[in-house]
């Protein structure tokens, strides 16, 4: 039985690579962090995109000028447990993914700066309270964290854009 087990997993490290199959620490020596060396090498987390979507991506629409709206919107999604938030429009949402695909520049490590600005909402949530106080709408570059989601590059992090000046070096997959 050892054996046939053996035979399986060198097969498909031999088939799909070894760093397919394991974490390398080598390209980052937390496991946990939301930052590797480079855009898009694999991740440990497997579910970044999904969550990066959850977290920052707007999946309804409704009054975005409106503190009540946007506390309904926080409280169906769960994300009144974050001080500022972050969210893009939904019509955005390929226009994200592309950053990480060519569109956008490296800034450092995984993070990668959009080349076109977005509309972005900012809003402030008292997290003991759960309310909403602030809301607020920017026209700006993004910057988010690119890793490699099964065989595709993708965000998995939301970086706040505070001026940071990219490379002239590509991010992609």
């Amino acid at each position: 039985m050892n054996a046939v087990l053996l035979t399986i997993v060198c097969t498909l490290a031999l088939l799909h690579g070894w760093n397919a199959m394991v974490y390398n620490p080598s390209r980052n020596s937390n496991p946990r962090s939301k930052y590797n060396n480079r855009p898009c090498q694999r991740t440990w987390n497997n579910n970044g995109f999904n969550i990066f979507v959850q977290r920052h991506i707007l999946q309804q629409r409704f009054n975005r000028t409106s503190r009540q709206a946007w506390q309904m919107y926080l409280e169906n999604e769960r994300l009144c447990n974050r001080p500022l938030q972050s969210f893009i429009k939904k019509k955005d949402e390929e226009r994200v993914v592309k950053i990480c695909n060519g569109s956008g520049r490296r800034v450092r490590k995984n993070l990668c700066i959009s080349t076109s600005t977005f509309e972005i909402y900012d809003v402030e949530v008292n997290t003991s309270s759960f309310r909403v106080t602030r809301i607020t709408e920017n026209t700006t570059k993004i910057i988010v964290a690119c890793d490699k989601v099964g065989n595709q590059c993708r965000p998995v992090h939301f970086e706040k854009y505070v001026g940071q000046k990219p490379t002239r070096e590509r991010c992609h997959g």
